[in-house]
């Protein structure tokens, strides 16, 4: 059977498989590509000593474990996905990518062993279920950790996330952290808490240690007041509410603070009021005390007045405008 007759009758096979005349199986057991396959293979070992031949049928065949590969990650095909990367490993470990290497004979083995050990796991594999699908189209599956970079760190890190253009609160840590909460402790004043990472990502542990730590200044004859949610306006009005006796310090580290400061300090209040930023980590200078009302009354109003804008563009406690940036806002300002 010569070559070209080989071809015609793979493109009538073609044509039946299309029309739906014949079936993948009727096509499979076709005696017609395995002459076609034998005939191919013939012509790569006549060329075994030119080299670059070789390169070029090396190439070709990197190309088909790459398109086999997308394959099975866009359809699902879990077999055919373990059977690529098993191909993969030699070209790995000859171009020395050896960490990539050592990662995927280490998964490739832990797979062999998947059907005995997490036989529900390998069923759900087997399902198409190893790759995610965010829609229900044939060809739309899409790799773990594909979705994971592009969708779920992209929604953390773009605008409106949790990490740009201001901070992370308090609140949005333990969101993040829901489900990887530290053991609850049972502990009392005179224990000594090793791990602390760990220990106050329980919401437990954390309050059992601040009301330990009120009891304790309490003793001491300190007032205590614990708030029941943010304590980012409680704190202000406390230490404003605290001017009517003596003079009050403010000790915090939140711009948001100074700003409030600034809002109640045009009640009329007898006493001063002060605040104090904490000092920065490893830092030796002295720290400072700032009159509120001096320092109001050596800033111009409308400078005051902007300090608003901190608040309104987004701080622990609020949102800030869509696609209004801090940055964009105080260059607005600055050329006015």
């Amino acid at each position: 059977m010569t070559l070209p007759s080989e071809l015609e009758e793979a493109v009538v096979l073609y044509d039946r498989l299309v029309d739906g005349t014949f079936s993948t199986s009727d096509i499979e057991s076709s005696q017609v590509l395995e002459a076609i396959d034998k005939r191919i293979q013939t012509v790569k070992s006549s060329m075994i000593d030119q080299r670059t031949a070789q390169f070029w049928i090396k190439y070709m065949e990197m190309i088909d474990i790459v398109r086999l590969f997308l394959r099975s990650e866009r359809t699902g095909d879990r077999l055919l996905n373990l059977q690529t990367l098993y191909r993969m490993l030699p070209y790995m470990a000859v171009s020395g990518h050896n960490l990539y290497t050592k990662s995927l004979h280490i998964y490739l083995q832990l797979m062999e062993k998947l059907p005995y050990e997490h036989s529900e796991v390998y069923k759900r594999f087997i399902q198409d279920l190893h790759v995610v699908r965010r829609s229900n189209r044939f060809w739309a599956g899409l790799s773990t950790d594909l979705v994971i970079e592009q969708v779920l760190l992209r929604s953390l890190k773009t605008s409106g996330g949790l990490t740009r253009g201001r901070s992370m609160t308090e609140t949005q840590r333990l969101v993040v952290k829901e489900g990887n909460q530290g053991r609850k402790v049972s502990f009392t004043g005179l224990m000594a808490i090793c791990v602390k990472e760990e220990f106050l990502t329980n919401k437990e542990n954390k309050q059992t240690l601040i009301d330990i730590l009120a009891e304790r200044l309490e003793q001491c004859g300190n007032q205590v007041m614990s708030a029941s949610g943010d304590a980012g306006l409680p704190i202000p009005k406390t230490a404003f509410e605290a001017t009517s006796k003596s003079d009050t310090v403010l000790v915090g580290d939140a711009t948001d603070l100074l700003v409030l400061l600034r809002c109640y300090h045009k009640m009329s209040s007898s006493y001063n009021l002060y605040f104090m930023p904490e000092p920065k980590k490893g830092s030796l200078l002295p720290r400072k005390y700032l009159n509120i009302g001096i320092v109001i009354e050596n800033l111009c109003e409308s400078v005051c007045e902007h300090l608003y804008a901190h608040v309104i563009l987004g701080c622990d406690t609020t949102s800030r405008l869509f696609r209004i940036r801090k940055s964009c806002w105080t260059n607005s300002f600055e050329g006015q």
